[in-house]
């Protein structure tokens, strides 16, 4: 059973009863889970397995606490506690005052209940976050990262990313540049750190004023607010020094 619902004036039968358009519409786009409430808004809206499965179409947006997530089409399930999204996929997330998150991809997955989930990419574009933390009022540190998948939490404040993982930052007091390349990558928000690894060993490339340092390892950790890494497992290092600089 499929209904369809055009935006003015629709009403709908639900065993014998006619509805209004907006009742029915409040009880769908402001869903309760505990304490916070979950908005779903679309230009187009249908009912699929005799109301089981709810369709949004058109510039379809998710609001929830501080998570806002849109795309061209979400498909919730009877409780509402389950989202997928497809086409254009953009989550954007206040952390906190000075933190926000901004992640893209094709297709998504989204969790009312506790703000967890996933974005991925297809074989044109990868799925994509920008992590920015605002420092000065005048200085912010943006972290880049693609790969195939990406998974996130709220309460946790964790990420990881699978898949061919390629992520890049520059810190805002040095200027020095930092890139990573890795199979897997786990992003504590709590701790400051991210830890590289996986199937193959993962490569981070440091460029300086005076050169540039390459590390490898089985697994690396990179702490953000100590600048510094951690080698474990077959680690090397190697230094190439920027001579051009020498004598200036």
């Amino acid at each position: 059973m499929k209904h369809s619902l055009s935006p003015i004036n629709a009403t709908i039968n639900i065993k014998g009863t006619v509805f209004p358009l907006v009742l029915f519409l409040f009880c769908l786009m402001i869903l309760p889970v505990g304490a916070v409430e979950t908005r779903i808004k679309g230009g187009r809206m249908e009912l699929l397995n005799k109301g089981d499965t709810v369709l949004f179409h058109d510039g379809v947006r998710l609001e929830r606490e501080f998570d806002t997530l849109e795309a061209n089409e979400m498909q919730t399930n009877k409780t509402r506690d389950k989202v997928n999204a497809q086409g254009d996929v953009r989550l954007f997330r206040q952390i906190s005052a000075t933190e926000t998150w901004h992640g893209y991809g094709e297709s998504g997955f989204y969790n009312t209940q506790n703000g967890t989930g996933f974005l991925l990419g297809d074989n044109k574009k990868k799925a994509r976050v920008v992590h920015t933390e605002i420092l000065t009022s005048t200085m912010s540190r943006v972290m880049n990262v693609t790969a195939d998948r990406i998974d996130f939490s709220r309460g946790a404040k964790t990420a990881n990313a699978k898949g061919f993982v390629q992520g890049a930052t520059t810190d805002p007091w040095t200027g020095e540049r930092y890139e990573f390349w890795a199979d897997q990558a786990d992003f504590d928000e709590e701790n400051n750190k991210v830890t590289l690894y996986g199937a193959y060993q993962p490569i981070v490339i440091q460029s300086l004023i005076q050169g540039r340092r390459t590390i490898k390892g089985d697994k690396i950790i990179y702490f953000s607010l100590e600048q510094r890494f951690r080698s474990e497992g077959n680690a090397t290092a190697v230094f190439e020094e920027d001579r051009s600089n020498k004598n200036k």
